[in-house]
């Protein structure tokens, strides 16, 4: 991401951000409130277009409209707010992206089998053919993150995913697996720097919101910010 700047009327929500995120690489998005966070993850996958900017995938430019147009080019985004359908099943939710052609054939045994993996490698041992609305809160947050993983994106967004988790080791597992794997990941996870026993390979830290710019840094905490070229 180069140049990326948002104004939403009056606030200037981004001004000026270069990201860059390598293969493999997890980086998470650290900041108060209103330094940006969501803006930028939410235009890294479609959900927003930016006013100036661009997006390139290797040496390819992007422009995203819609949220397929990103998932189409292997980017998806697990959200704050939920995207799941409590009156489906748990399998025909984690396969949902896969179900976009309105005239589209089904087999419920064949979702139930193709779900099942992806239920497992987020560690959620619950009936594929269970109703989502069943589950509590924090299942129904691993069966986003389930259906996430399902598209075999190359980027993972992940936005405040972890307020929403009742064991957020959990989750930073899944991503550890992920990255080993070559799949790179953009989170703004509030629990990381509360967790003792992970961190991403790289902060980067956004300012207050009258001043929306972003800097690397090597905690979230860090008292002193040191330069880096790809997020300024």
């Amino acid at each position: 991401m180069a140049g990326i700047s948002r104004r939403f009327g009056a606030v200037q929500a981004l001004s000026g951000v270069d990201l860059t995120v390598a293969a493999g690489e997890v980086v998470a998005l650290a900041g108060e409130n209103g330094s940006g966070k969501s803006t930028l993850s939410r235009i890294l996958s479609g959900v927003l277009t930016p006013d100036s900017g661009s997006v390139h995938l290797g040496d390819a430019r992007c422009s995203f409209s819609h949220p397929r147009q990103a998932l189409d080019a292997g980017i998806t985004m697990v959200s704050q707010e939920p995207t799941s359908v409590p009156h489906l099943s748990v399998a025909e939710n984690v396969l949902l992206p896969r179900l976009h052609r309105a005239a589209q054939r089904v087999s419920r045994r064949e979702l139930i089998r193709d779900a099942a993996p992806f239920l497992q490698r987020v560690g959620l041992m619950v009936d594929p053919a269970r109703m989502l609305g069943s589950l509590g809160q924090g299942e129904r947050e691993l069966v986003e993150l389930a259906k996430a993983i399902a598209v075999h994106p190359h980027i993972l967004v992940l936005d405040e995913v972890t307020t929403r988790l009742p064991d957020p080791e959990r989750l930073f597992r899944v991503v550890d697996e992920l990255a080993a794997s070559g799949w790179a990941s953009c989170s703004s996870p509030t629990a990381c720097g509360r967790s003792a026993g992970w961190q991403p390979a790289r902060w980067c830290c956004g300012t207050d919101a009258s001043s929306p710019s972003w800097t690397a840094a090597s905690s979230p905490t860090s008292g002193s910010v040191r330069p880096w070229s790809a997020v300024r």
